[in-house]
């Protein structure tokens, strides 16, 4: 017997493997699943003889190791045979017939392994654990030695399940070492060394340390017998209990059933584990992973064995990671409870998923011994959060906007109101020439004019919505409609207007005809004593664009450069036609498209008006 470490194993032509299974089924179930799958996307033909309730165990985790059972028995290369059914088929007066066994699994072999994609073939079989379970024990080892023929004949590898229990009294009987013996390897019973760290304590428990004076491989490698199975690689665990009863005779049930008691607790903490919502993971003092759930194929999409051995911090967000070193840190300190956190976290697709957690510090406890992290996704809760923190933001805007808007309307508003009424009351006065009527009436007409201009532009200004529908909009067509709008007032103070090339940004076309017909109208309408120049341009930054519009005008004073894109802020008052609203419609325009809205200007230098819009797919 060669023993082995339950990691040290690999799968070679011919190989024969057979694993243990009664004691933990679902552990049996994976190294089937991990067995299979292996060779599927090898490009292997397999074929599974199980029964009816091991093929459904069998096809679950083939399903969760990516390899679809009906795909590939679709292509001819997956065969599932019922076991006793197919044993029946070679069973002559309760023994094997090798005749009949060659010519129905051998010829089905040689069958299936034409429909490899490279030549190679394994098989899973359980018709020797139907003997067994039958108590027919030699026939399972006569049909044990058909297949070592049938493998030296023709290479292949093969993986036999037996429903035998390593914690039974019987595990240490003749049939069975003869089963070892029938094999080139023992499948470890469980996983990632339970089965030994249960033996280990157990021995530790029991036989104390005068008997057993540690707890490393070493010394419980000492417990196996090399000569029962000289040619079969036995994991340490199952090796040591096959020893314990020549090494310690008298402790030998002690010690096997405290172990049964550690392995089971260790069945349950796992299964609660890798049945839970949330991902577990063990951390050593440097943040490296000892130990991931399967739960965590749920929250990150990672198979356990792609994060152990791993650092923690390589998958938090930098803009986080200094959070998580503070938290990890201080659950190091603290060990009086778990430690909350919250980090991006990057995932197998590449994508970063919000998780929220804690970190607990369990170094000192013996049965664990590490930091555990015990973490959730909460992308979509933090997706909601963000998205209503938004709108609390917008909504807090959106008032103080109201406000401003009420005010500055109320204020604006009463002051044609009042001329109004002031010069109806010199008109309605019989002593008024008729010079005087024609002048009150004048003023009258025109602050009617300019109130009905006002709301009009207020009328704009509330129809501007950040919700409205954003395409790829041609800004040259928009300065095209834009110009034509203004065409009058560019004839009369003969401006020349030069447009550069425009690029296409994602917006709303009337908006953006609307944002340009506002600017190149203001660049007009307050143009200084030479001809008026405006200049239209965009230039790159990153996905956006920065488009400007110059022009040669009086300019503004850098003090009112941010004053000019609120509400009814106007510099030049009833000297220059207007009624101040026209820059807040361009200021909610570009925001509402994501952008941001600035002036560059000093007076008698001219003003370049700049927004950013977001640049339009090439598509």
């Amino acid at each position: 017997m060669q023993v082995v470490s339950p990691r040290a194993q690999t799968i070679e032509p011919s190989e024969h493997l057979v694993q243990f299974y009664d004691a933990d089924q679902a552990a049996w179930a994976k190294s089937v699943g991990r067995y299979l799958s292996d060779g599927l996307k090898r490009g292997e033909a397999v074929l599974v003889i199980a029964t009816p309730e091991h093929k459904k165990a069998i096809a679950r985790e083939l399903n969760a190791l990516g390899c679809d059972p009906d795909s590939y028995a679709y292509r001819g290369r997956l065969v599932f045979y019922d076991a006793a059914q197919t044993l029946a088929q070679f069973i002559v007066a309760g023994e094997p017939n090798w005749d009949r066994f060659q010519a129905t699994v051998g010829h089905e072999i040689q069958r299936l392994r034409s429909a490899s994609l490279n030549g190679d073939f394994r098989a899973y079989g359980e018709m020797v654990g139907v003997l067994w379970s039958a108590q027919e024990y030699a026939a399972a080892i006569r049909l044990e030695e058909y297949w070592n023929r049938l493998l030296q004949a023709t290479k292949f590898k093969l993986f036999c399940g037996y429903p035998i229990n390593i914690f039974n009294d019987d595990f240490n009987n003749s049939d069975v070492h003869a089963v070892v013996c029938a094999h080139t390897h023992v499948v470890p019973t469980g996983e990632d060394g339970d089965l030994r760290e249960a033996v280990t304590r157990a021995l530790e428990e029991v036989a104390g340390s005068d008997e057993v004076s540690g707890s490393n491989i070493i010394e419980v490698e000492r417990l196996a017998q090399p000569t029962w199975h000289p040619n079969t690689h036995v994991p340490v665990a199952e090796a040591a209990i096959f020893g314990l009863r020549s090494h310690l005779p008298g402790q030998a049930r002690d010690i096997i059933g405290t172990a049964r008691l550690y392995y089971q607790n260790e069945k349950r903490f796992r299964a609660l584990i890798e049945n839970s919502f949330d991902a577990i993971s063990l951390l050593d003092s440097a943040a490296n992973i000892t130990y991931a759930s399967a739960s965590t194929a749920r929250v990150l999409g990672y198979r356990p064995y792609e994060l152990v051995g791993r650092n923690a911090f390589e998958l938090i967000h930098s803009d986080d990671l200094e959070t998580v070193r503070q938290t990890l840190e201080e659950a190091r300190t603290n060990a009086r409870g778990p430690v909350r956190v919250r980090a991006r976290m990057l995932a197998k697709d590449r994508q970063w998923r919000w998780v929220e957690g804690t970190f607990t510090n369990l170094i000192d406890d013996p049965d664990v011994g590490a930091i555990v992290a015990n973490y959730r996704d909460i992308t979509q809760q933090k997706a909601a959060e963000e998205q209503q923190l938004k709108a609390a933001e917008e909504l807090a805007r959106y008032n103080a906007e109201l406000e401003s808007f009420a005010y500055a309307a109320t204020h604006d508003l009463r002051e044609p109101l009042r001329t109004v009424s002031a010069f109806t009351e010199l008109l309605v006065r019989r002593a008024n020439s008729a010079e005087e009527n024609e002048q009150y009436s004048k003023f009258i007409l025109d602050s009617v004019a300019h109130m009905s201009r006002m709301l009009d532009d207020l009328l704009a200004l509330t129809s501007v919505t950040s919700h409205a529908a954003r395409e790829s909009v041609d800004l040259g067509c928009a300065v095209e409609q834009a110009t034509n709008c203004l065409e009058q007032a560019i004839r009369e103070c003969g401006a020349t207007i030069t447009v550069d090339p425009l690029p296409r940004v994602l917006g709303n076309e009337s908006q953006l005809t609307g944002l340009m017909q506002n600017l190149l109208g203001n660049a007009i309408k307050y143009r200084g004593p030479q001809p008026v120049r405006i200049e239209v341009t965009a230039e790159p930054m990153g996905n956006r664009w920065v488009v400007k519009v110059r022009d040669n005008g009086i300019g503004i004073a850098p003090a009112y450069h941010d004053q000019i894109f609120g509400l009814f802020k106007r510099l030049h008052q009833r000297s220059v036609p207007g009624t101040g609203i026209g820059l807040a419609i361009c200021k909610k325009i570009v925001d509402g498209m994501g952008g941001r809205i600035w002036v560059e200007s000093e007076p008698g230098k001219g003003s370049t008006f700049c927004f950013t819009a977001q640049s339009a797919p090439e598509n």
